[in-house]
């Protein structure tokens, strides 16, 4: 539901995405995936979305009993784009509070995703030649920049991005250095696992990269 999942993030997060999806086109960027154990898998066989396909795009796992179930249960889902425009995988954030849950699920190495190349941007937009690119712990920090920029009408000048956690492949960094001709912006968390991830980017960007 992309109500649902709007809600969410002004309500819970302050992110008001309302200005972000306009620029876009009037498309959500964002969706929410309910919590029962099929209503995915269920919609898309409707859709014609074979099992194999599901199971190979990680959309849905097997049971023991050989069922097949959601991969994504109350979660906001987050799309990955590819830079031609195609979605290449889903990012979900749970919206439970369930302490079993794990904050983040990101898909299982696919045909069109892997965590260790992918590189989250809520937008592809054209960027001014004064733009800030700005690299950041996760895809909600990377979704409110956008947000706040698009509602000041700046979007232009700033292009958040995040490798979804504090590590960071050669493929990540180039793509990050290719975005803007400007030294990008690292702005991870404070906290040790954050400090630590800064520390990876200054080793890609500015050691192994110059």
């Amino acid at each position: 539901s992309i109500d649902v999942a709007e809600t969410y993030l002004r309500d819970g997060r302050g992110i008001d995405i309302g200005p972000l999806c306009e620029a876009g086109g009037g498309e959500s960027i964002v969706g929410h995936a309910r919590t029962g154990w099929r209503a995915l898998t269920r919609h898309l066989h409707h859709l014609g979305v074979t099992d194999s396909e599901l199971l190979e795009l990680d959309l849905a796992q097997q049971t023991r009993t050989g069922e097949l179930i959601d991969t994504y249960r109350g979660r906001l889902i987050v799309p990955v784009h590819a830079q031609g425009g195609g979605i290449d995988g889903f990012i979900g954030r749970d919206t439970t509070a369930d302490p079993r849950a794990p904050k983040y699920r990101n898909p299982t190495k696919t045909p069109t995703f892997d965590k260790s190349t992918a590189l989250y941007r809520p937008t592809h937009h054209r960027l001014d030649t004064d733009a800030n690119v700005i690299v950041v712990e996760g895809v909600l920090d990377a979704l409110a920049i956008a947000a706040a920029a698009a509602g000041a009408g700046e979007l232009a000048m700033f292009a958040p991005a995040t490798t979804s956690g504090v590590t960071v492949s050669g493929v990540q960094a180039r793509a990050v250095l290719a975005l803007h001709p400007k030294p990008p912006i690292i702005a991870l968390d404070g906290d040790q696992a954050g400090r630590e991830g800064t520390d990876r980017w200054l080793t890609a960007l500015c050691v192994e990269r110059g």
